[in-house]
C-alpha cells in the first residue's frame, strides 16, 4: 500500500506529465533528497509537501529562490515570503496543477525575454 504521500506524488507527475508531455519530473522523497536534486539540476518549478515548520528548516524556500524557481507548496495555508510561493489546497485537481505549471511556464517565458533574466535556459 503506498502512503499517502506516494499517492500525492504519483497523482502530481501523471497530471504533470498530461499536461506538459516530455516535461522532466523528478521526485523526491525528503527535503534532503530534493536539494541534492536542485545541486543537479534546473528545476523551474517545486511542489512541496511539507509542513511550514519543516519548510522553514529544511533550506528549500532559499535554495528556490536562489535559482528563480516558482513554489507549490501542497495542502498548508503559508505566509508567502515571496512572489513565487504558492499554496494548491489539497485534495487538488488536476485543472489547478495545470494552472500552476502554466504560471510557472508564463513567468519563465517572461525569465528568458526580459534582460533581468539574462536569457536562461
Amino acid at each position: 500500500m503506498l502512503e499517502p504521500v506516494a499517492l500525492v506524488a504519483d497523482d502530481l507527475v501523471a497530471i504533470i506529465e498530461d499536461t506538459l508531455p516530455g516535461t522532466p519530473v523528478s521526485v523526491a522523497t525528503t527535503a534532503e533528497a530534493a536539494l541534492e536534486i536542485l545541486r543537479r539540476q534546473r528545476i523551474d518549478i517545486a511542489f512541496v509537501n511539507l509542513s511550514p515548520l519543516d519548510l522553514a528548516r529544511s533550506g528549500l524556500v532559499e535554495r528556490l529562490d536562489e535559482i528563480g524557481a516558482m513554489l507549490v507548496v501542497l495542502g498548508h495555508k503559508v505566509a508567502a515570503k515571496g512572489a513565487r510561493h504558492r499554496v494548491l489546497e489539497l485534495p487538488f485537481v488536476s485543472g489547478a496543477v495545470a494552472l500552476e505549471l502554466m504560471t510557472a511556464l508564463r513567468r519563465l517565458r517572461r525569465r528568458r525575454t526580459t534582460p533581468e533574466g539574462g536569457g536562461r535556459a
